[in-house]
């Protein structure tokens, strides 16, 4: 039984490859609108707290945020049940008080993860809505497959070279 050498080219780089493709981690999109105000706000579905402190929630700092065209370098803090809610440096009348009773992660302080949705809140200056919603994992073309592919052309294009000189 004779095996081609594109064959088995192909069969060591396909074994090679890792089962799952290699993907960015998923990330929620938060859009507060509140008082004539947007704010777009990007962050992990699983952030890691900047702090937290164990019965009342976690805060995340240094995020970069888009406010009416312009940007704003932000805090947010979410409070866990039953106190719920959260608040945002960027829109200062947020601060400090939001939406009691709706907690808008899972999981623990030290470890949450966002619950997507569209939540309405009330502070005493008015009303707003929050949308949490999920961006999907893209996938990235992995660099072996690609390198596979290349060999096994290289591979098919020396065999039929040979084959034309004999």
């Amino acid at each position: 039984m004779r095996i081609s050498l594109p064959a088995v080219l192909l069969l060591a780089v396909s074994s090679a490859l890792p089962v799952a493709a290699h993907a960015n981690p998923v990330t929620d999109v938060f859009t507060i609108t509140y008082g004539g105000h947007t704010e777009t706000i990007d962050l992990p579905a699983s952030p890691v707290p900047s702090t937290y402190g164990l019965g009342y929630g976690f805060t995340v700092r240094g995020t970069a945020t888009s406010m009416n065209g312009g940007t704003c370098s932000d805090t947010i803090g979410f409070y866990s049940s039953p106190t719920g809610g959260f608040t945002d440096s960027c829109i200062h009348e947020l601060a400090p008080l939001t939406d009691k009773g709706v907690q808008l992660f899972t999981g623990s302080v030290t470890n949450p993860t966002f619950v997507p949705g569209t939540y309405a809140f009330h502070t005493n200056s008015g009303s707003g809505l929050l949308n949490i919603s999920s961006l999907a994992a893209t996938p990235e073309p992995s660099s072996l497959l690609l390198l596979g592919t290349g060999l096994v052309g290289l591979a098919a294009f020396a065999r039929k070279r040979v084959k034309t000189k004999a």
